[in-house]
């Protein structure tokens, strides 16, 4: 949402780095942007990056960003003033199944429809709209494609299992 403002990144030397690996700079798919900031943390042998919001006007900022404002403060950065590091999370590991628009995937009867898959249907890994898209739509496809499921591949018969000996210990 920051970057979508305007927020820009900057590497721990200051510099803007994101012209360099994408046309739209820091508006760059979230999959882009992610692996661009990797890539400068490699090349400047640092821990993060930086967001820096502070050309937006502090009213802006704080009026726009409550919750970002009121969280960096309590860890003593002023976001009006100082960047913010940042640096690849949870969403750059989301989405690596690959799977069709019905959530299945190569594995005969398996379906991976939410987060855990990977269509490219907002580019790799990109979750801001899952809720709906996936939800919505492919949730709803994958419902469908597993109606007929049992009836078609019926679950294999498993002897039963025997019980437990006397002496065995659960731990």
């Amino acid at each position: 949402a920051m970057r979508g403002e305007g927020a820009q990144l900057r590497n721990n030397k200051g510099a803007l780095f994101m012209q360099r690996y994408h046309p739209m700079g820091a508006l760059a798919p979230r999959d882009i942007v992610s692996r661009a900031i990797l890539a400068e943390m490699a090349a400047t042998k640092a821990r993060h990056v930086y967001l820096d919001v502070t050309h937006l006007g502090a009213e802006f900022v704080k009026r726009r960003f409550p919750t970002i404002y009121a969280t960096c403060l309590r860890y003593d950065i002023d976001i009006t003033e100082e960047w913010i590091p940042v640096s690849p999370s949870a969403h750059y590991m989301m989405g690596g199944v690959w799977t069709d628009l019905n959530g299945a995937t190569p594995v005969p009867g398996l379906l991976a429809p939410r987060e855990v898959a990977c269509r490219g249907v907002h580019g790799a890994n990109r979750r801001a709209s899952t809720s709906l898209l996936e939800g919505l739509v492919v949730g709803a496809r994958a419902a469908t494609a597993a109606v007929p499921f049992p009836v078609s591949h019926p679950s294999p018969q498993h002897p039963p299992l025997s019980p437990p000996h006397p002496r065995a210990q659960f731990v």
